[in-house]
C-alpha cells in the first residue's frame, strides 16, 4: 500500500486495497508469496478464499481454483487485502520493517507470475463517505439476499428528537464499517468479538435526516438495529468471518 503512485507518491496509509485481473478459465493455483494483513480472494465476484490475519505472517499462500462453467475464456480474479494497523512499539526495531500493507513479493497462477494487475485503492476516507452519503445514486434493496458483498449498503434514518448517546447492534453482520453521517464510527466483527456494538456519541447524529453508511465484506443484514447499551461477547477462537 505504501509504495504506490498515489496521494501525491506518499501512498495508501490505511483501509482496503483491491487488486483484480484475468486469468484463464482452468483449473488453477493461486499463490501469494505474502500479504498484510488479511485477504479475500473472489472470481468473478464470487468468495473463494480468506486469508486470515492469524496465517499473514506465513508466505507462499495457495488457493486452488475451479474452473467456470461459463463459456467464457476468462475468470476476474480479485483479491480484496484489508490494512488491520501496525505495530508501532516493539523490543525489536526491525519488527517495525514489517510493516508494510497489501500484496508484498509475487503473485502466481501455476508457477507463472502474474504481472497485469488493475489495482483500487480504498481507503473510505470521511470526505469520500460524505460523498457517498450526499449522492443521489443508489439502488433500492428489497432482502439481504440480493446484496453484492464487499459493498455498501446506506440507511437513512429520521429523528423526530434530539438525539442521545446509543450504540450500533452489529450481531448478525460480518465484519466492517461503520459511518454515521460521514463519521467513521469504527470497525466490526461481531463472530470474532467479543464487542457486539459500536459506540455512537449523539453529537453524530442530529434532529432531523441522517445517513449511516456501512462497509461490509460478507454477510449485510436488511436492518441496522440500535441498543441501549454495549453488548460484548466471548472471543470465539478460531477467529471466523
Amino acid at each position: 500500500m505504501e509504495m504506490l503512485n498515489y496521494n501525491q507518491g506518499y501512498g495508501q496509509a490505511y483501509g482496503f486495497i483491491a487488486y483484480e485481473t484475468e486469468i484463464p478459465n482452468s483449473a488453477s493455483v493461486l499463490c501469494i508469496e505474502e500479504m498484510h494483513d488479511r485477504a479475500i480472494i473472489f472470481v468473478n465476484d464470487q468468495e473463494k478464499s480468506v486469508i486470515e490475519y492469524t496465517k499473514s505472517t506465513q508466505k507462499n499462500h495457495e488457493v486452488q481454483i475451479a474452473p467456470s462453467n461459463s463459456p467464457e475464456k476468462t475468470l476476474r480474479l480479485t483479491i480484496l487485502v484489508e490494512n488491520m494497523g501496525r505495530v508501532n512499539f516493539v523490543r525489536n526495531p526491525k519488527t517495525l520493517d514489517t510493516q508494510r500493507k497489501g500484496i508484498i513479493g509475487t503473485i502466481s497462477l501455476n508457477g507463472e507470475p502474474v504481472i497485469d494487475w488493475t489495482i483500487r485503492p480504498l481507503e473510505l476516507l470521511d470526505s469520500q463517505v460524505r460523498q457517498l452519503s450526499d449522492s443521489d445514486n443508489s439502488s433500492t434493496i428489497c432482502s439481504s439476499s440480493r446484496v453484492c458483498v464487499p459493498g455498501l449498503v446506506r440507511f437513512h434514518l429520521q429523528l423526530a428528537k434530539e438525539p442521545c448517546d446509543t450504540f450500533f447492534d452489529m450481531e448478525g453482520w460480518g465484519r466492517g464499517a461503520v459511518f454515521a453521517n460521514g463519521f467513521n464510527v469504527g470497525r466490526y466483527w461481531p463472530s470474532a468479538g467479543p464487542q457486539k456494538t459500536l459506540y455512537v456519541p449523539a453529537p453524530l447524529l442530529r434532529k432531523g435526516a441522517n445517513t449511516i453508511v456501512v462497509f461490509e465484506l460478507h454477510s449485510v443484514q436488511a436492518q441496522l438495529r440500535f441498543a441501549g447499551e454495549a453488548v460484548l461477547g466471548e472471543i470465539a477462537e478460531p477467529w471466523g468471518h
